[in-house]
């Protein structure tokens, strides 16, 4: 937290600690209600001050004087912490411009905050729930960023990352894969490993700064080659020990259609055409359904008239004019 830029609780709680933040507020309320919701409610205040105050906020009943934006916050932390959320809190048709504002304040103002004692995992978990929800429901590439940035800085601190993980795979998006890889040219060996589990594209963990080289650019060219076609798999860590978080749907790159990464759909409706390309390339084996998709972008970056040409061919003249054409390149 800025210290110049956190209200009167947030400086308190940066100098003087979380006691005395609870002392301090506490014996407020007691004598002016009103007061200390306004020092609360302050727009400069950070989301920890309201995390530490909870059970001063329940002891004092002070929940009707909280802010809107303190409401959301108190909810979706005691829900969280209550495990009362459910699923439907990730359902995407319950976003709301309010909502969102909580939820980006608490994750901008919370994130690079640890507290004291064991309450630590608690409030991860909150950073956690509340990834999860800007990411699934609101699409946030700028905070998934941010999560990328958090994940790395808590392996380093030996702290847990699985969930934070998971959050961040609710959606997926190249800029993110882009900072992931950045981490490949790390100094740290953990910084390495780590990214090299978390990215698309196999190959194994870098052992010296050449290898390292040599992956970052096989993933950059990876993710400008699958960016449009990704989907999220929904295999994580809790599943297994080596988790394929993205993969790029073949359909979807050989007629070069950008799908939902989500529902794994196309984002516009397949036309008539596509569809009966779409029905006589499912006709192929897996293997050369494959091939097809990765000479149909490599063709069309070459020459989209040529594309053009042999993407209506029938199936098998496909199949071996691609064969034909990676011989060449």
């Amino acid at each position: 937290m800025n210290n110049q830029n956190a209200g009167t609780l947030g400086r308190m709680l940066n100098t003087r600690g979380g006691d005395a933040l609870k002392r301090a507020f506490f014996n407020t309320a007691q004598e002016d209600r009103s007061r200390a919701a306004a020092l609360i409610n302050d727009e400069q205040t950070p989301y920890p001050v309201l995390w530490m105050l909870l059970p001063e906020i329940d002891a004092l009943k002070l929940h009707s004087l909280l802010s809107p934006r303190n409401k959301i916050a108190y909810t979706v932390t005691k829900r969280k912490l209550d495990r009362t959320y459910g699923k439907t809190l990730l359902a995407p048709d319950t976003r709301s411009e309010a909502d969102y504002n909580a939820l980006r304040w608490m994750f901008a103002t919370g994130r690079n905050w640890s507290p004291r004692g064991v309450r630590l995992e608690m409030f991860d978990a909150v950073m956690d729930y509340v990834a999860a929800l800007l990411n699934e429901k609101y699409d946030d590439v700028e905070v998934m960023i941010e999560v990328v940035h958090l994940i790395f800085r808590r392996r380093r601190e030996g702290r847990n990352i699985h969930d934070l993980v998971w959050a961040l795979y609710r959606s997926v998006a190249p800029a993110v894969l882009r900072a992931i890889a950045e981490y490949l040219l790390s100094k740290n060996k953990e910084d390495v490993a780590l990214a090299a589990q978390l990215l698309p594209g196999g190959g194994e963990t870098p052992q010296n700064p050449t290898e390292a080289m040599a992956r970052y650019q096989s993933v950059l060219r990876w993710i400008e080659e699958n960016g449009p076609y990704l989907y999220i798999t929904g295999e994580h860590f809790q599943q297994t020990s080596a988790p394929t978080f993205v993969d790029w749907d073949d359909e979807a790159k050989y007629l070069d259609k950008p799908i939902s990464p989500k529902e794994k759909t196309p984002l516009t409706p397949l036309t008539d055409d596509e569809y009966a390309l779409l029905s006589q390339y499912r006709t192929l084996p897996t293997e050369e359904r494959s091939l097809l998709a990765s000479y149909s972008y490599v063709l069309r970056q070459r020459d989209r008239a040529a594309w053009e040409q042999w993407r209506h061919m029938g199936a098998a003249e496909q199949a071996m004019a691609a064969r034909k054409g990676f011989e060449v390149i």
